[in-house]
């Protein structure tokens, strides 16, 4: 102990100034109490340690609590610790000090996110006053711009919620023109901006190394969308009277200006989907020169842009000659009340279609129940005639009527009575003599042998119409119930009431529910193909489906089956199975493929498919007819790797 009190000072230097340590040959402890020190400091119970006499046993009662000695409260300075931002906002907001407190731009412009993340339809006038109180827009510049970039940035990367952030700012822009004119200035400066100059600074390092390819094509993938994004804002804002025309006419002729630059292409088409139908409308009521669709349409036609740029355009035009209507509904953000006004609308049909059954098959049961009045024929028999429907619904329905009909006692004669035109109506005679009168429940029938018998009419069921979106879908339900239940001919009724086939616009909704069929069964196994190929047929063999809505049907599922193909691998497998037995029905002929649409017979490999319907419908060779076909569907690509389609044929 002596000796840990002495030495604890540094080593004395030498002449040359290095400090070294020079050990003592022997240290003595001098103090004449040392015997009672050493004994005092041996007596003295450890607080660390385990003292016990035994320290290897184990004790049940461990000591974990730490030395006991005085300890000074940590001291916690105010300003410089750390708080939770929630609870000191909802502390200070009960006081009166929360009014003058100040808050930084950062905390302002987090507050504005917190706020835009939370908006919606249903809470947009509610949240936008706090939006603006909260943020302090109209005092401080540098947080209004800083968010406004983050709206911007919003709408470019949520093109769903596009509409509803240019509603906020064209509600703030109304009450606030600096708003607006510092909206218009940044979105000036991201429409000019070019994409290339983006992806250049998103890709520079910090230490100037360049990043990996697939860094650069990720980082170069978002900035591409995030522009197309803001487009469609620029659109919207334009929609709701923040952007002037002037301003629009000018970005269309930007995008226009090189058609070598497919980005820009295709942003036009994005923004004048979005407000084309506004534009062409403004310009005409302006007295203004209308739009000029000349570029539009020369471009369609120009062999320097990719076939998935013209088909963009082509939509665009077809889109303003349907009257600015959308082929296909688009999603978008919706409020609460819109969202239950769709339920009930559902609802409200679904209502209908119940009603519409039960009474149907009411009137379908008083058909079956009603008895004309009985009459005698000329052999002095009693004729009983009961109408029966025109066409039974189930085995139900057969074994109820099977009941009703009356009892025939053994050893009596039984005859079919005339039937009605028709056939509508059946009888049966029970012989009794007209000599015998007849006595039933105090009713006497006699000399009736001249009474006129009753004319039987049934008034014909007129068949319920379903629109052609609602044979798609009522096809996907068929089908799920005939893949759980395999009852064929209830699924082939189920698809003739659907079509009606020879009826008004039963080519249309047949063609819609054999593409709902095939787009369903293109992402399934090959067994539910064979159990749809089933049905198809006995369809096919009963006329329940022309031949023209099979052609029709068709188109949807090869413009799209490479895009299929990217989540369902086997989905050009299952169409070529579909298009083969079709042929070996003689429904339809290979050379169906050459109507097939343009994007299938340029970008969709049809010349590939169209060998793999070949072998497997015959397997063998195929015929002249049908390699002229295929070499008709063969792309130059083709061509530079098979010199015919023979050839090809025999190389897949």
């Amino acid at each position: 102990m002596m000796a840990r009190t002495k030495y604890i000072e540094a080593p004395t230097p030498d002449a040359n100034g290095v400090e070294v340590f020079n050990p003592h040959e022997e240290c003595q402890w001098t103090d004449e109490n040392r015997a009672e020190t050493i004994n005092q400091s041996s007596m003295r119970v450890m607080e660390l340690g385990d003292v016990s006499k035994n320290p290897n046993s184990k004790s049940k009662n461990k000591e974990t609590a730490p030395p006991l000695e005085e300890c000074k409260p940590l001291e916690i300075n105010e300003e410089t610790r750390w708080k939770s931002k929630a609870m000191n906002n909802s502390a200070t907001s009960k006081t009166e000090d929360s009014k003058t407190e100040q808050f930084s731009s950062m905390e302002l412009v987090n507050k504005g996110l917190l706020i835009l993340n939370k908006i919606s339809w249903t809470t947009m006038d509610r949240l936008t006053k706090q939006f603006q109180e909260e943020t302090k827009l109209v005092e401080n510049d540098e947080v209004r711009k800083e968010i406004i970039t983050i709206i911007i940035r919003k709408a470019q990367t949520e093109q769903h919620f596009g509409p509803m952030y240019a509603q906020l700012c064209s509600i703030i822009s109304k009450e606030f023109k600096p708003f607006k004119r510092d909206l218009l200035e940044k979105c000036q400066g991201e429409f000019e901006m070019e994409t290339a100059d983006k992806i250049s600074l998103a890709t520079k390092t910090a230490d100037g190394t360049p990043m990996d390819e697939e860094e650069v094509q990720y980082h170069s993938t978002l900035i591409r969308k995030a522009y197309v994004g803001h487009i469609k804002f620029l659109g919207e804002l334009y929609l709701r009277d923040v952007v002037k025309l002037s301003v629009m006419t000018y970005c269309l002729d930007e995008l226009l200006k090189d058609e070598s630059n497919e980005e820009n292409l295709e942003c036009f088409a994005h923004l004048m989907t979005t407000m084309g139908e506004k534009l062409v409308g403004h310009t005409r009521k302006k007295n203004n020169k209308p739009f000029d669709w000349g570029p539009v349409e020369t471009l369609q036609k120009s062999p320097n842009i990719s076939n998935r740029i013209k088909f963009m355009l082509q939509d665009l035009v077809e889109l303003k000659n349907r009257g600015w209507v959308q082929r296909r509904k688009l999603e978008t953000a919706k409020s609460i009340a819109d969202l239950h006004k769709e339920l009930a609308k559902e609802k409200k049909n679904q209502r209908r279609n119940s009603s519409l059954n039960i009474s149907t098959s009411q009137s379908n049961l008083r058909r079956v129940n009603s008895v004309t009045a009985p009459s005698m024929d000329g052999d002095g028999f009693m004729e009983v005639s009961r109408a029966t429907m025109k066409k039974v619904g189930s085995k139900q329905n057969v074994s109820e009527n099977a009941s009703a009909a009356p009892s025939i006692p053994k050893g009596q004669k039984m005859r079919r009575a005339q039937s009605t035109p028709a056939g509508l109506s059946t009888g049966y005679t029970i012989g009794t003599p007209s000599s015998t009168p007849i006595k039933q429940k105090n009713v006497t029938y006699n000399n009736m042998s001249n009474a006129p018998s009753l004319p039987t009419t049934v008034s014909p069921e007129r068949p319920i119409v379903l629109s052609v979106d609602q044979c798609q879908s009522k096809m996907k339900s068929v089908l799920k119930e005939y893949f759980v239940g395999g009852d064929t001919a209830d699924a082939v009724l189920s698809v003739h009431e659907m079509i009606q086939a020879g009826s008004e616009g039963s080519i249309e909704r047949g063609a819609k529910s054999f593409e709902a069929g095939v787009l369903m069964v293109m992402e399934m196994k090959e067994a539910d193909v064979k159990q749809f190929l089933t049905v198809l047929e006995s369809c096919v063999k009963e006329s329940k489906i022309e031949k023209e809505s099979i052609v029709q049907g068709l188109n949807d599922p090869l413009e799209f089956l490479r895009d299929i193909q990217i989540d369902a691998p086997l989905a050009a497998s299952h169409v070529s199975l579909i298009i083969s037995e079709l042929i070996n029905w003689n429904t339809i002929s290979l050379d169906v493929l050459l109507g097939a649409p343009e994007f299938f017979k340029t970008e969709g490999k049809a010349a590939a498919l169209a060998i793999e319907i070949l072998k497997k419908n015959n397997g063998g060779e195929p015929s002249d007819k049908d390699l002229t076909v295929v070499e008709s569907l063969m792309t130059e690509g083709d061509k530079e790797v098979h010199s015919s389609a023979k050839v090809m044929f025999s190389a897949l």
